[in-house]
């Protein structure tokens, strides 16, 4: 396989223009980031010896400094690659890992892209998100850990352009995970019926895709009553799970709960049901 070659032009029309978003603030180029990245990704390609080194180590103050921009900053190179180049610059999500940046900071950076309009730059930023659902290994009982992103996602600043979209792509990816993770908000007298309710339902999901399925196609009046006591809920992350679940498993739907949660008084609620009846392009899984 030859070496990954970038030619000054290739660098210059980096340095020149920006990651148009329709619908989204664009990645502007960093020209000492791009730089050094470019230099470090064709080294890379080769036998790696001292300059691969003294590139890595320039690169990591400027990632340190503000490791939200260096996000934008490596996605911005791999979406100016073009053809065969694209596959090979990849490995240059490897930054991540070698600098050690925080997970939670490579969000802040690029959460606001998971559902972008641009299609190319939204599954490029779901493919390498720090997310362990994005792993085959998540099943449902190895549901990914969201635990870490807990003063990310709660904290108090509710206009961070990030923090709806992950929200959203939490509740999409692993509906079950999410509302563990939000359902140590409520007060402990209120655990247990929370935790069961899920239980009940986490077992039926378990039925459904790993044993006989349900008999007439419907769930038992146990799974029904739990549905219905969480769609009823204060909490707008227990309504949320019950909606992921309904859009993503017809057996679960309910027309009187549907009808409900269409007027919920969360935005990330409603939106979700509504994909029922119309298509979501952006969603992140499948409606059934």
């Amino acid at each position: 396989m030859r070496p990954l070659l970038f030619t000054n032009v290739f660098i210059v029309s980096l340095f020149c223009c920006a990651v148009t978003i329709q619908g989204q603030i664009a990645i502007q180029a960093d020209q000492e980031l791009q730089s050094l990245i470019s230099e470090w990704a064709a080294t890379a390609n080769r036998d790696k010896g001292d300059t691969y080194f003294t590139l890595l180590a320039k690169i990591e103050p400027l990632a340190r400094r503000d490791y939200p921009h260096f996000a934008k900053q490596v996605m911005y190179y791999v979406q100016n690659l073009k053809g065969e180049e694209r596959q090979r610059g990849a490995f240059v999500y490897r930054l991540f890992v070698f600098l050690l940046v925080p997970e939670s900071e490579i969000a802040r950076g690029l959460g606001r892209y998971l559902y972008a309009e641009d299609e190319e730059l939204r599954e490029s930023v779901r493919r390498i998100f720090p997310f362990d659902f994005f792993t085959d290994a998540v099943g449902f009982y190895n549901y990914p850990d969201y635990s870490k992103w807990g003063d990310l996602v709660k904290e108090g600043s509710a206009k961070a352009e990030f923090l709806e979209p992950l929200k959203r792509m939490m509740f999409e990816f692993a509906p079950n995970a999410a509302f563990l993770f939000y359902h140590t908000d409520a007060p402990a007298d209120e655990l247990i019926d929370l935790r069961r309710n899920e239980r009940v339902i986490a077992n039926a999901l378990y039925q459904k895709n790993l044993l006989e399925g349900f008999s007439g196609g419907r769930t038992d009046a146990a799974t029904t009553a739990a549905v219905h006591e969480l769609c009823n809920s204060k909490y707008w992350w227990a309504r949320l799970f019950v909606s992921e679940v309904m859009v993503q498993n017809k057996e679960f739907r309910d027309a009187g709960l549907i009808v409900k949660l269409k007027t919920d008084e969360n935005e990330l609620v409603r939106k979700s049901i509504a994909s029922l009846e119309k298509p979501d392009l952006l969603r992140a899984t499948p409606v059934d």
